[in-house]
């Protein structure tokens, strides 16, 4: 039991750092999905990664470092899902399908 609380603990005090970071994360994660998608994936990479988390950076808002886009739109257990499913689970093949418009031809896709 006790070794349970000290990992609670920890937990907990992980979540509320993490807490005050999701701010800069969602703007970022919801920035790319709204207009990055259009995009080659160089392009998209440089403007989030360079241009946004740099603005942002200068700015102070609070964001995970090293940001991730792949934290917010997907979790492991899906990657590991799609893993086991035959399909990639690389960054490019994680990225492509959420930035498209559900009524964009996804090359990926049947």
């Amino acid at each position: 039991m006790a070794s349970e609380r000290v990992r609670w603990t920890a937990d907990l005090a992980a979540l509320a750092v993490k807490r005050t970071k999701l701010l800069g994360d969602c703007l970022l994660t919801s920035s790319f999905l709204s207009y990055a998608g259009a995009f080659t994936f160089d392009f998209r990479r440089r403007l989030v990664y360079e241009l946004w988390v740099g603005d942002l950076g200068t700015r102070n808002m609070p964001m995970s470092v090293p940001f991730r886009l792949e934290d917010l739109l997907t979790s492991e257990v899906e990657t590991g899902q799609w893993a086991s499913d035959g399909l990639p689970s690389d960054e490019v093949h994680i990225l492509f399908p959420k930035s498209q418009h559900p009524n964009t031809a996804c090359p990926y896709k049947d």
